[in-house]
């Protein structure tokens, strides 16, 4: 006898995709928790981690990961 277990659905939302219905414009004094998508400069950009006062930038150890390039 095996058991049958139903896979879970998971409904997949891109950061692109939450960006573009939620936009939030990035401000250096507020808090961004890890995963929090943020619009600067025409770009949108995902937290990696954490941050306050963190300017996104293509630095490769910044704190954000561009989500969409111009």
């Amino acid at each position: 006898m095996t058991a049958n277990f139903a896979k879970p659905t998971q409904h997949h939302l891109s950061a692109r995709n939450i960006a573009v219905q939620h936009p939030t414009y990035w401000q250096p004094d507020r808090a961004y928790p890890s995963g929090t998508v943020v619009r600067f400069n025409g770009q949108y950009w995902q937290a990696r981690l954490w941050n306050i006062n963190n300017e996104p930038n293509e630095h490769p150890q910044s704190l954000w990961t561009v989500v969409t390039k111009n």
